[in-house]
C-alpha cells in the first residue's frame, strides 16, 4: 500500500515536473537554435543578396543553414509562413522596427496589411546592394541609382573601402561571405533607412579614395 501511494505522488508531481522541463526544452530548442540571416553576394536566381536560415553550431558542429528566396525569406520574418527561425509566428520587421505600418494601409485589412510587410522587408533586402557595389552589379533596363561602396581603386565597383568594412563588423561579420545574422542583422536592416547613416558610410572612404564626379551626391536605397 504504502509503494502504492508512493508510486501516485511521483506520477501527479515528479513526473509532471520531468514532462515541464522536457517541453521547456524542447521549445527553448525551437526558439533559440534557428535564426535568421543573409549575405550580400549575387545569388544564382539573379537577386544580390543570399537569404538564410542558419542553424548554430551543436557538439562542435560547424554552422549549417538552408537558402531561401527572398521572397520566402520575408514571408517567414513577418511571420506569414512557418519558420523554424520564427516559431511564434511573430513579424519581426514590426518587432525589431525595421518600419511603421501605416494606418492607410492598416484599414485596407489584412490581406493588404500582409502585402505590404512582406513587399517593404524584399525592397530593404534588394536594396542592401549598394553597401557592397559602387553600380548596380547586373545589366538592367532599370535606373537602380549608384552604390554606397567607395573602393579606393575606383575600377573596383564589388567592393566597398577598409572604413566601410569597418562599419561592416560591428554588424557582426569580417568579410562578404560571412552572414549577418540574428539582431545584427535586423539592426542593418534598420540602420541602412536612417539618411545618415547612408551619408556616414557613404563619407566612410580610405585616404587616397578619389570620387567619381558622376557618383557624388547620388542617394538612392529603401
Amino acid at each position: 500500500m504504502r509503494t502504492f501511494v508512493y508510486l501516485v505522488i511521483f506520477l501527479l508531481f515528479g513526473g509532471s515536473t520531468f514532462a515541464q522541463e522536457t517541453t521547456t526544452f524542447g521549445s527553448e530548442e525551437e526558439v533559440c537554435d534557428y535564426t535568421f540571416g543573409f549575405k550580400i553576394v549575387n545569388s544564382f536566381t539573379g537577386e544580390t543578396v543570399q537569404c538564410a536560415v542558419l542553424r548554430k553550431p551543436m557538439n562542435g558542429e560547424r554552422e549549417t543553414y538552408k537558402l531561401l528566396t527572398v521572397d520566402q525569406w520575408a514571408r517567414e520574418f513577418t511571420g506569414y509562413s512557418k519558420s523554424a527561425a520564427n516559431p511564434k509566428g511573430e513579424n519581426f520587421a514590426l518587432k525589431y522596427e525595421l518600419f511603421d505600418l501605416p494606418s492607410e494601409i492598416k484599414a485596407k485589412g489584412d490581406a493588404e496589411v500582409q502585402t505590404y510587410m512582406v513587399e517593404r522587408t524584399k525592397s530593404i533586402l534588394g536594396n542592401l546592394w549598394r553597401l557592397k557595389y559602387s553600380s548596380y552589379p547586373f545589366h538592367t533596363d532599370s535606373d537602380w541609382g549608384a552604390g554606397w561602396a567607395r573602393n579606393s581603386d575606383a575600377s573596383v565597383t564589388f567592393m566597398p573601402s577598409l572604413r566601410q568594412m569597418d562599419v561592416l563588423a560591428t554588424y557582426g561579420i569580417d568579410a562578404f561571405n560571412d552572414f549577418f545574422k540574428g539582431e545584427n542583422a535586423y539592426r542593418l536592416m534598420k540602420d541602412v533607412r536612417n539618411p545618415q547613416w547612408q551619408k556616414t558610410y557613404r563619407e566612410s572612404t580610405d585616404p587616397d579614395y578619389e570620387a567619381p564626379a558622376s557618383t557624388e551626391g547620388t542617394e538612392g536605397g529603401e
